[in-house]
């Protein structure tokens, strides 16, 4: 199959620095096409990584599975990938979940049309030495796997070339015949720029395109990317079949329903038969006043989004760009502000979207729709229910 094959396309890989798991916000996540054309966005890659992983609770990702490997022991860290179903993505090894101030990492088996590709997320809190398991887990791993790619936030600054932790990692990478991708700053704070977030691959050859993109809305650290050039099946399409019921005519329905045979039912010997023949008079009426419908369906937008919070997210990245060309204490304050004010409005816009889903007059049947809305079905606890919600 060639490369150009409409049936096909190249990988695209991204990895993120936050505190907040973007897995509902993953098309504010993107990166160049990964045909190499870096003036033509996707809206987003096949595999995104997040380091540390902040989150409480897990939920559903349309048209992506996510893997995590959850801290336990101390608040925060883990690590988590959201990596598209049909790639079929496979744990191999990963680092403990109970916290022991080592490397948190996975080590993610994914196929592609004709090779497996190993694909290892890491994070390295602050302050740690011991990266033992780590690299053991990764000599142990690697010789299986002819592509290997490694993201992840190693907390060890790439531009100071005296520290003892960053040359232990660059002479690590260099044994294993791995090369460090050279980006520019990673991670942005006032006053301070540093590569903490890296992109090792044994196979640079291969690499279509990498570099990082600004993400203001979401972190600190920048959004780092690469496109490999590996043949993977493009995404399907997500599809549903349905009956369109509230379009029925209901004196149409009555007046065919009556011209069924359904004295015919009362002749047969066995339930079975006559189940069968009931449904089988149904299932015609609704086929002619219902019929099956097909549709692609598309991510929803996000419904707490308003013109406001448009508005004030293109004037937070705008101050965010001024910032970053011109480092000064003016344009960080302003950039600041913008930034707790946004994220201050989204918090407040998305808890009233939520109570409003929740008020004492929903009927139980909108109650566990809007849960199913908000990724929520399955995780409530039903002695935690208002009373009126539980009668």
């Amino acid at each position: 199959m060639s490369p150009g094959s409409s049936t096909e396309t190249y990988p695209a890989f991204a990895h993120i620095g936050s505190r907040e798991n973007p897995g509902k916000n993953l098309n504010q996540v993107t990166c160049p096409d990964r045909e190499s054309n870096p003036g033509h966005l996707v809206s987003r890659p096949d595999a995104l990584a997040v380091t540390p992983q902040f989150t409480v609770q897990r939920r559903s990702v349309i048209l992506e599975k996510e893997i995590s490997n959850d801290r336990e022991g101390k608040r925060g860290g883990g690590v988590a990938g959201y990596i598209r179903s049909d790639l079929r993505p496979k744990i191999i090894h990963n680092s403990p979940s109970q916290y022991s101030a080592k490397p948190e990492f996975m080590f993610i088996e994914i196929c592609t049309l004709f090779t497996k590709c190993l694909v290892c997320v890491v994070y390295k809190p602050p302050h740690i030495y011991d990266v033992d398991d780590f690299e053991t887990g990764l000599l142990n791993v690697t010789p299986q796997y002819e592509n290997v790619i490694i993201m992840g936030d190693f907390n060890s600054n790439l531009l100071d070339s005296h520290s003892s932790t960053t040359k232990r990692l660059q002479s690590f990478f260099q044994c294993l015949d791995m090369v460090i991708l050279p980006l520019a700053p990673t991670h942005h704070t006032e006053g301070t720029d540093t590569v903490l977030d890296l992109i090792i691959t044994n196979n640079a050859d291969k690499i279509l395109t990498h570099g990082q993109l600004p993400a203001p809305g979401l972190s600190g650290h920048d959004i780092i990317y690469l496109s490999f050039n590996l043949q993977c099946p493009k995404s399907a399409p997500r599809v549903i079949t349905y009956r369109d019921i509230k379009r029925i005519d209901d004196i149409a329905l009555k007046e065919d329903a009556a011209q069924l045979p359904w004295h015919m039912i009362w002749t047969l010997r066995t339930v079975d038969e006559k189940v069968d023949l009931f449904n089988t008079l149904i299932l015609q009426l609704y086929d002619k006043h219902a019929p099956l419908k097909t549709k692609r369906t598309r991510r929803n937008p996000a419904p707490w989004m308003t013109t406001e919070i448009r508005s004030l997210m293109s004037e937070r990245d705008l101050a965010y760009r001024k910032y970053t060309r011109k480092k000064n204490d003016e344009y960080f304050n302003s950039y600041k502000h913008l930034r707790n004010r946004t994220t201050q409005l989204i918090r407040n816009a998305k808890l009233k979207y939520s109570y409003k889903l929740i008020e004492p007059n929903t009927t139980p049947s909108e109650l566990w729709k809007n849960l199913k809305v908000i990724g929520l079905e399955g995780l409530v606890n039903k002695q935690t229910f208002p009373s009126h919600l539980t009668a």
